[in-house]
């Protein structure tokens, strides 16, 4: 359908490594939506095969930050360093993380929807980003 010109641009989503490889020499594939955050990191390797090679990585539930982002934690002492919520921080580590990622953050409430977009002007320095990583 692709080469019929049916298809302009082909997503995948929830693929493995190999599954992706697999498609991408079948078909020409411009982006992949995987589920990644700071506490579910699986899909890391998807991730920096899309950065390789110039497709866009979209996490979906990125913040899944569980028990990271209870007051007293790493997310929680970061945040208060930057003058925002953890959550916020969580978004920006994912940003940093790759230029080929474009955050599917949903929300509920406009208060929030602000929140999310004010998360990619937050810049964590390399200790920051090396201590989220090691979580």
């Amino acid at each position: 359908m692709q080469l019929e010109g049916k298809l302009r641009h082909i997503g995948l989503s929830e693929v493995n490594l190999e599954e992706t490889r697999k498609i991408r020499s079948i078909v020409e594939v411009v982006s992949v939506q995987n589920l990644y955050n700071l506490a579910d990191r699986h899909h890391d390797p998807v991730r920096r095969l899309c950065e390789e090679n110039g497709l866009t990585f979209m996490p979906w539930y990125p913040l899944a930050n569980g028990s990271l982002s209870e007051p007293g934690g790493l997310l929680s002492e970061i945040a208060a360093r930057h003058g925002a919520e953890p959550a916020q921080i969580a978004l920006a580590w994912i940003l940093q993380g790759s230029p080929s990622t474009v955050l599917i953050a949903g929300t509920s409430s406009q208060h929030h929807l602000e929140q999310n977009v004010l998360a990619a002007a937050i810049k964590l320095d390399d200790a920051e980003v090396d201590l989220l990583n090691a979580l």
